[in-house]
């Protein structure tokens, strides 16, 4: 990556490095103002946000692989597991009226 890189720079072409994961320019002002504004966005906190969470799943598990969840748990969670092909058992969490836990 390195050797391309500097291919690259030495026939002129401008980079940016996300090789690290992590950009080598500072973010641009309308980029952290967009940011700032979802973030301030009451509609951007809710629910919804779950969707992305049981995409991890699809990504994170390999076919035949098993996976703990909790339950009770999330619905989609499950779904997640069997769209990947893998297989999934149940961890019972203790009954929140009896230790005050309550699943966040």
């Amino acid at each position: 990556m390195d050797q391309a890189k500097a291919e690259a720079i030495s026939t002129g072409k401008t980079i940016i490095d996300l090789f690290l994961g992590s950009s080598d320019l500072q973010a641009l002002d309308a980029a952290i103002a967009a940011i700032e504004k979802s973030l301030r966005d009451p509609t951007t906190h809710s629910y919804l946000l779950r969707h992305g969470t049981g995409h991890w799943t699809l990504t994170l598990l390999n076919p035949q692989k098993i996976a703990l969840l909790p339950n009770p748990g999330y619905p989609f969670s499950a779904g997640s597991v069997h769209l990947t092909g893998g297989q999934f058992y149940t961890i019972p969490l203790p009954c929140w009226q009896k230790t005050n836990f309550y699943l966040l």
